[in-house]
């Protein structure tokens, strides 16, 4: 009888576990930006960001194109790999110093 009640409860913990796992993976997949609140899978704009700082179109903003509102720099650093974020400031202030 031990052993089932055993089986049990570790089966349980288990699904316990599996269940935290998921809503984590779940609550790191998606971010709102800061300035909107529009919010987008985080790969997703990783990726949009990655292509606008690679194609240098700045400043960047929301995806949402009726939104449009800049990106907070802490949304950046949240987001970005350090070589890329690196990139982005470099890129910037290369455009300020050509003003």
């Amino acid at each position: 009888m031990e052993e089932i009640i055993k089986e049990i409860q570790e089966k349980e913990g288990v699904e316990k576990k599996k269940k935290e796992d998921a809503e984590r993976i779940q609550a790191t997949q998606v971010y709102p930006l800061q300035q909107c609140e529009h919010v987008y899978h985080g790969d997703c704009l990783r990726e949009y960001f990655r292509n606008e700082i690679n194609e240098n179109r700045f400043p960047l903003t929301c995806p949402d194109v009726e939104c449009r509102q800049a990106v907070m720099i802490a949304d950046l650093q949240a987001l970005l790999p350090s070589d890329l974020l690196e990139k982005y400031y470099s890129r910037t202030f290369n455009l300020a110093a050509d003003v």
